[in-house]
């Protein structure tokens, strides 16, 4: 087993991207400890955690509207399919209908009913089609969980500070 170098080894949270582990100052130790020094951590780690939470955000959106691609090119292959048997059985109720009605009146019938159909589900279809499938659910409750966790402590800070 490969033995690890701690300097490969890095912190998303650190104050600068590819410092070691264990660079950052803490409390206590010189530039971790002042109020400019706490606050400029602070903004640096707020900074991270954004830029990470958007990166959390695209990769969902794209993990989803590629789901639907493959649900959409999925269904354009059986709608062809399914359109093509529809034809056919559509023809054959005509022909059936044709032993007892005038042609044109057989063709007719067949028609509206197909068409009574064909409209009942599209009108299903559009009531499932919600453009709300597409956004990054999960994402975006992090995002107001991190908000709101940031406006509490900010409070509290405030809160110690007067």
């Amino acid at each position: 087993m490969a033995t690890m170098n701690p300097e490969s080894i890095y912190d998303p949270y650190t104050t600068q991207p590819g410092e070691p582990l264990g660079t950052t100052p803490m409390v206590g130790e010189p530039g971790g400890g002042s109020t400019f020094g706490l606050v400029r951590d602070l903004l640096r780690e707020t900074e991270a955690l954004a830029r990470t939470e958007i990166e959390l955000a695209a990769t969902e959106a794209k993990e989803n509207l590629n789901a639907a691609q493959r649900a959409a090119g999925v269904m354009a292959s059986g709608g062809a399919v399914l359109h093509a048997g529809l034809l056919t059985l559509a023809a054959c109720a005509v022909f059936a209908l044709d032993l007892i009605w005038p042609t044109w009146q057989a063709a007719l019938v067949v028609g509206l009913v197909l068409a009574g159909i064909g409209g009942a589900m599209m009108a299903s279809a559009k009531s499932k089609m919600r453009p709300r499938a597409l956004v990054p659910d999960h994402t975006m409750q992090t995002i107001r969980d991190t908000r709101q966790f940031m406006r509490r402590e900010r409070d509290r800070a405030m809160e110690k500070w007067q």
